[in-house]
């Protein structure tokens, strides 16, 4: 949250942040992603799927859930009846979509990209030449 531009919501929610400061003040025009929306305060406060329509009604393009696929499809969900409903946000929702696809015409993938196979093997001799110093960590607020 910072206070001085929108003491209700954090950025990632806020119209305040998310539009004005960042699209109207700084003048980015490029995609703006959100951080992770199962992060316990939002979790715990909004809810990740209504989180998920606030952040994209803010003025965010890309939402991230990066840890359930059934929150993220959840989060589909909510945006969709949202905007089976609300003309303003299916609006928003398409303005995001044209950012998206503008980015991803942008992005040329390199010649030899490797294959998912390739980078398990890789993976997979890099866990076993350092089984010491690889270490999973678990977040602690879940």
């Amino acid at each position: 949250v910072y206070e001085g531009v929108d003491r209700d919501f954090p950025a990632t929610l806020s119209v305040r942040c998310s539009t004005e400061l960042l699209r109207e003040v700084a003048g980015v025009r490029g995609v703006a992603v959100t951080d992770d929306l199962e992060m316990t305060p939002i979790r715990v406060t909004w809810g990740i799927a209504s989180a998920a329509v606030r952040a994209m009604a803010a003025g965010n393009d890309l939402i991230t859930v990066s840890h359930s696929p059934t929150q993220a499809e959840l989060a589909r969900q909510a945006m969709a009846r949202r905007a089976s409903v609300d003309e303003a946000f299916r609006a928003r929702l398409t303005q995001a979509a044209e950012r998206v696809r503008a980015l991803r015409a942008r992005i040329v993938p390199p010649e030899n990209a490797p294959t998912a196979e390739p980078l398990a093997a890789l993976l997979a001799e890099v866990r076993a030449r350092s089984p010491r110093r690889a270490a999973t960590y678990r977040d602690p607020t879940r």
